[in-house]
């Protein structure tokens, strides 16, 4: 499944050094309270490290939103097996839709937007 892959790519990644749990203090030294506004991430694209991103991030206290033109993703290293028979196409794409919806059990919320980022106003 799609969890499968995404949980195995993330073992041993530096991803938990940067999003920490709802109970650790922010960077400005402020302590994070679970009643307050959750916390806005905004991912852009559907990549490796879109997913392994929003793996990380889904979790309480936060809303996820990723951002990209391809609602699926698509695993580069099998397209050379599709394209002499080997194994079917769809079985080298993986739609964004399960993922997010997984994502958005253990978020305040996940959502997915089919758009091109041309522009970021932080």
């Amino acid at each position: 499944t799609a969890a499968a892959w995404a949980g195995m790519t993330t073992l041993n990644d530096d991803w938990d050094d940067y999003f920490h749990s709802s109970s650790t203090s922010g960077g400005d030294g402020s302590s994070s309270d679970n009643s307050a506004e959750p916390e806005k991430i905004v991912i852009l694209g559907s990549g490796w490290a879109a997913l392994s991103a929003l793996r990380k991030c889904a979790s309480p206290n936060k809303s996820v939103v990723i951002v990209s033109p391809r609602p699926h993703f698509l695993y580069t290293p099998l397209l050379a097996s599709s394209s002499v028979g080997t194994i079917t196409l769809r079985s080298a794409c993986e739609p964004l839709r399960a993922l997010v919806e997984i994502a958005a059990q253990k978020a305040t919320s996940a959502t997915f937007v089919r758009a091109d980022a041309r522009e970021v106003d932080v």
